[in-house]
């Protein structure tokens, strides 16, 4: 190998060394020089081959040579600063892992003073409170470990860095150093705080035993008083279960009773009828016999034949008579009534004494609420709105507000639906100032028609002009009836609604279970909450007489049959 070619060969290796390692805004050679080897040795390799005098070229081979060893040699001395950067990088690592490891212990430590005070807070509560502060200051060393191991991460992270960027390193390293400086003063701290803790924490640990041994002695008490407690309590629910089975015996021997004396009271009140009907014709006969006996006398074969005055004398007494008797049977009636009626009051004020107004008003939403969902379904139309005056309006409200009280308190209520109802209406809004909490009623109030709710098939429409007569009650059914006051008597609007809507329509059995008295308005045009009583007392009852009776006013002059032939 000539001289020119090992110029050429050490060259090379330094210019490449220096464009990879150093870059030109951090390079040594560009902060001392102000011009870079690059373009040098490009200006002296032009000049080299265009000058052709030996003199030119001897000084362009020393320059080359001197400017090439200076390269070598600034090479060299970054070199050697790249190491030392390098061994101070590695330093500065193995001192972050001893932090990380100390770290780590600290962490372990305060993992066990955790565990510790997780044991004694279950023992004693005093110890619970204690042992969140220690798992508090765990916590707190645990984060700061976690910062430390961050921290150490980007020791490492600026360390590789370092490699690539010399310079960079250097500075950086410098940084880290201090930082980790401050990690180092920090891991003392927590160490000095750790041992604080595990001090705090035997101390815990001894009065936590104390507590544990006092709380086992308190347990093993309790425990026996458990088992007691335990034995009572299975006494008292064997206890508790017999009288429940006692009190549903009695409640249904007295509703059998209820029943048996209601029966027996109505076959007494129809033996006094009888009774007085029998004497009432005795009496008539005997009255009678008296007087052909007057007029003719004993002896005579021949009646004589009572004239036309005598006659309307005759028929006005024995008009008379009549009207005492049923006037009579109208006060046994009416007391028969009120014993029924204060029997009822104080079987249900004694009911009602076991249970407080709270509990009777939550049971009463229960029913109501129930009902909504299993009841049987009543809907009464209230799109007949505009064959009525405001009074009428008015008087209907007051009904609707009858019918949802009488519901309410049913122990069997039923699923009442408020149809074709104008929120925007007079109806609606004398409902709201008639009834107080209408909007809250637990009914379904709607705009929408009973015909869009149900199916044509399980509609019934109630009405007095009814082609069929309503048997019972089908849970399947809904039973329709007409918002309509009993002072707007339009006859047939009902009947021919239901008719032009293809519906099938139903009366209820009045000519059937009872019959007109001496006097009254004998009209069967009942308000709408007059007819839903009559529904709720069949449902319950399954009696129609009793259900008549408790819906059917007197004023109508309407009163039970006495031989009960329907």
């Amino acid at each position: 190998m000539t001289k020119k070619q090992h110029d050429h060969h050490d060259r090379g290796p330094m210019i490449a060394w220096h464009h990879e390692k150093v870059p030109p805004q951090h390079g040594i050679i560009s902060g001392k020089h102000h011009h870079s080897v690059e373009p040098q040795l490009s200006g002296h390799f032009n000049c080299y081959s265009i000058m052709t005098d030996g003199t030119v070229q001897a000084e362009g081979e020393q320059l080359r040579e001197a400017e090439a060893e200076q390269v070598r040699i600034e090479g060299e001395q970054l070199r050697a600063e790249a190491e030392q950067v390098r061994i101070e990088g590695e330093q500065l690592r193995a001192e972050a892992e001893q932090v990380r490891i100390e770290g780590e212990q600290l962490r372990a430590e305060a993992e066990q003073v955790r565990i510790e005070g997780e044991q004694l807070r279950a023992e004693a509560e005093q110890v619970r409170i204690e042992g969140e502060q220690l798992r508090a200051e765990a916590e707190q060393v645990r984060i700061e470990g976690e910062q430390l191991r961050a921290e150490a991460e980007q020791v490492r992270i600026e360390g590789e860095q370092l490699r690539a960027e010399a310079e960079q390193v250097r500075i950086e390293g410098e940084q880290l150093r201090a930082e980790a400086e401050q990690v180092r003063i920090e891991g003392e701290q927590l160490r000095a705080e750790a041992e604080q803790v595990r001090i705090e924490g035997e101390q815990l640990r001894a009065e936590a035993e104390q507590v544990r041994i006092e709380g086992e002695q308190l347990r093993a008490e309790a425990e026996q008083v458990r088992i007691e407690g335990e034995q009572l309590r299975a006494e008292a629910e064997q206890v508790r279960i017999e009288g429940e089975q006692l009190r549903a015996e009695a409640e249904q021997v007295r509703i059998e009773g209820e029943q048996l004396r209601a029966e027996a009271e109505q076959v007494r009140i129809e033996g006094e009828q009888l009774k007085t009907e029998a004497e009432q014709l005795k009496a008539d006969t005997d009255w009678v016999r008296r007087e052909l006996l007057q007029r003719t006398g004993p002896g005579d074969e021949k009646r004589k034949h009572l004239n036309k005055s005598e006659k309307l004398r005759l028929r006005y007494e024995r008009i008379q008579s009549q009207h005492k008797l049923k006037r009579k049977q109208k006060k046994e009636q009416k007391k028969q009534n009120r014993q029924q009626e204060a029997s009822t009051e104080a079987s249900s004020t004694c009911d009602s004494e076991r249970l407080s107004k709270r509990d009777l008003k939550a049971l009463t939403k229960k029913r109501c609420l129930q009902a909504l969902e299993t009841g049987q379904r009543v809907c009464v139309d209230l799109g007949l709105e505009q064959h009525m005056s405001d009074k009428e309006k008015s008087k209907l409200a007051q009904q609707l507000g009858r019918l949802y009280g009488s519901n309410r308190q049913s122990e069997d209520p039923m699923h009442i639906y408020f149809t074709n109802l104008n929120k925007d209406g007079v109806l609606y809004q004398e409902c709201v100032r008639k009834n107080e909490g209408f909007e809250n009623y637990m009914v379904d109030m709607t705009e929408k028609s009973h015909m869009e709710l149900f199916k044509r098939e399980d509609l019934v429409f109630l009405t007095p002009d009814g082609s069929t007569v309503l048997t019972g009650l089908d849970r399947n059914k809904v039973y329709v009836m007409g918002g309509l006051v009993d002072e707007s008597p339009n006859k047939n609007i009902t009947s021919s609604a239901a008719q032009t809507a293809g519906v099938q329509t139903a009366r209820l059995p009045i000519d059937e279970y009872m019959t007109k008295g001496d006097q009254g308005t004998f009209s069967k045009i009942l308000a709408v909450n007059q007819v839903f009583d009559i529904l709720l007392k069949f449902q319950q009852t399954g009696d129609w007489r009793q259900a008549l009776m408790a819906g059917v006013p007197q004023r109508t002059g309407f009163i039970l049959k006495s031989d009960n032939i329907v």
